[in-house]
């Protein structure tokens, strides 16, 4: 969008053929410039963010550690049907795990668990000793709206930024 804003903009000159060299003209020629700029800034947050890579690697991992799971839930049922795992069982476990972990270079931002558990208040695992869930309906909602936000809050400032440039822009052309 902030692309096709530059674009239109350039249009904007050509079609209302605005006076060379006139304080309108280079308001708009300043303003293309500094979308132009935003795009580039963009990209290279994207880019350096790194975030189709990070989440690539993070699924792959959480695919193998599902899978882990159910293996220690096999464990699990066996030892509730009496049968107890020997001390290298348990060690293989334990590698198995480091393993699958040291594979993955990337962690989840703090707030992603945060999401995770808002998105789970009802589990059994997150829910208090009284039946109540740790975490209340509103502060679920609160780290929802905190969790979109985090990632897409320079989107808003530049959109702020270009709408109000833009907007005075439409004032200067009037």
């Amino acid at each position: 969008m902030f692309s096709a804003i530059g674009v239109a903009l350039v249009v904007i000159q050509k079609v209302y053929e605005l006076q060379p060299d006139s304080s309108v003209d280079h308001y708009i020629t300043v303003l293309s410039v500094f979308i132009g700029l935003f795009v580039i800034v963009i990209s290279l947050i994207e880019w350096g963010a790194a975030g189709s890579l990070k989440a690539d690697a993070l699924h792959r991992n959480a695919i193998q550690i599902n899978k882990f799971q159910r293996k220690l839930g096999l464990v699990l049922a066996e030892m509730a049907d009496g049968h107890a795992p020997t001390n290298d069982e348990i060690n293989r476990l334990h590698e198995e795990y480091e393993a699958i972990k040291a594979t993955c270079p990337f962690n989840h931002e703090p707030i992603d668990d945060l999401l995770f558990k808002a998105q789970h208040r009802s589990s059994p695992e997150f829910v208090k000793s009284d039946g109540v869930a740790s975490v209340s309906w509103s502060e679920s909602q609160w780290i929802k709206l905190s969790s979109l936000l985090s990632s897409i809050w320079y989107f808003g400032f530049f959109w702020i930024v270009i709408l109000a440039l833009v907007g005075v822009t439409t004032i200067r052309l009037e």
